[in-house]
């Protein structure tokens, strides 16, 4: 258990966590997590900076606890776990930088897209 929990912190220091279910009409088209596949999945906080993910992890099992914390998953969605550096690589710079606002994670392909806002705009 303690290992689990070390294991645990290590990757929250590290990382930025990002769960995404994802419904496509046909569904050989919903592989983000292939190597080959259509769809480029981003963070950027200014546009300029888009940071790709270290790991794309599809869920394959979910359960009921997955669907409490997450209610808006359908059966006909698949589950991604979505894991980015918390810096920009080589540098130190974070990604999601505390003072600026928003950070737009960015799912795109010649098949559609989409960009998810947290934050607000600087007034």
């Amino acid at each position: 258990m303690e290992k689990m929990l070390e294991d645990q912190k290590n990757a929250a220091a590290m990382f930025n966590d990002f769960m995404v279910s994802a419904f496509t009409p046909e569904k050989r088209w919903n592989d983000f997590h292939e190597k080959d596949t259509i769809w480029k999945v981003y963070l950027t906080q200014d546009d300029t900076t888009m940071v790709k993910p270290a790991e794309v992890r599809r869920i394959k099992n979910v359960d009921a606890v997955i669907t409490h914390f997450y209610p808006y998953i359908s059966p006909w969605d698949v589950v991604y776990l979505l894991r980015f550096p918390k810096t920009i690589p080589g540098t130190q710079d974070p990604v999601i930088s505390d003072v600026a606002a928003p950070f737009k994670l960015v799912v795109t392909s010649v098949r559609g897209s989409a960009e998810m806002v947290w934050g607000k705009a600087k007034d």
